[in-house]
């Protein structure tokens, strides 16, 4: 149901912060805040901490503030200076977030939690829902790997909002992923070490040889920032013009895709695609 997130966009003005502040805050786009405020989406659960943090709230407090929304009024909208300024390209993010459990904390895992097998997979495993707005899944395999497989769909401006968005959210990822195979089985189970992506570009705004660049780098979005990994945006933009426009290629990526269908890249940081219209 269209709604709004009333009271959390007032405590988000109380606590002194504009929508952009936020999103800086938070090293997330303002389209995302905007998306949180109209209740079309919800924060993932590694962000929980840090926004309940940035707003002086307690957990209770912004589950409350997310739960409680507000249906929108017939012909009412979003004030003029709330109004997202406009994606320019659409993706499905797909996080795969494994973590080494050994055989028996696997088999726990699968029995406490009612698990299904998983008939798709190539080796016995097991699998079962996320309870996430974005969807997902957790599976298991019986010779001791868990992993997490989170889908989020991201509204980004350019490549650059991308790479700085995975380095500065990346480490949240792990430790939520790691406190949650805790709490699915038991506090000595390993850390979750790494988050493998996967990209599916539905709206690109590039095309030709642009397109194909802009593939290459989104599957190694680490290229824009280099050794500085908190480097300002806008430098790592002026990186990705000038590696856009030289046609960037890294002897590390394998394109694949069938000619007229789709075009992808994949890398050991990441694999990007897309499905070519028809």
């Amino acid at each position: 149901m269209a709604g709004r997130r009333v009271r959390f966009a007032q405590r988000r003005k109380a606590a002194g912060f504009t929508q952009e502040a936020l999103a800086e805050r938070l090293a997330v786009e303002r389209s995302t805040v905007v998306r949180w405020e109209s209740a079309a989406t919800e924060p993932h659960p590694w962000m929980w901490p840090r926004l309940a943090a940035a707003l002086n709230l307690t957990a209770d407090e912004l589950q409350f503030l997310i739960d409680d929304v507000a249906p929108e009024r017939p012909g009412s909208s979003a004030a003029p200076g709330d109004r997202a300024r406009g994606a320019t390209y659409a993706a499905r993010s797909h996080m795969f977030i494994p973590a080494f459990v050994g055989a028996q904390a696997a088999a726990e895992i699968a029995q406490r939690n009612r698990l299904k097998p998983a008939t798709e997979q190539w080796f016995d495993c097991y699998k079962g829902p996320l309870d996430l707005h974005g969807g997902g899944d957790l599976y298991v395999w019986p010779f001791g790997v868990a992993m997490f497989h989170v889908v989020e769909d991201l509204d980004l401006p350019d490549l650059a909002a991308l790479a700085v968005w995975r380095q500065r959210t990346y480490q949240d990822r792990l430790r939520w992923a790691t406190g949650r195979l805790r709490e699915l089985c038991c506090d000595d189970v390993s850390d979750a070490l790494y988050v493998f992506s996967l990209y599916w570009m539905a709206q690109p705004i590039w095309s030709g040889d642009t397109l194909q660049a802009a593939l290459r780098i989104l599957s190694m979005p680490k290229v824009l920032l280099g050794r500085d990994e908190d480097a300002d945006i806008e430098q790592v933009r002026a990186v990705e013009q000038a590696l856009l426009a030289n046609g960037f290629d890294h002897p590390e990526i394998v394109q694949f895709g069938v000619a007229g269908i789709s075009v992808g890249c994949a890398s050991w940081s990441a694999i990007s695609y897309h499905p070519l219209p028809f």
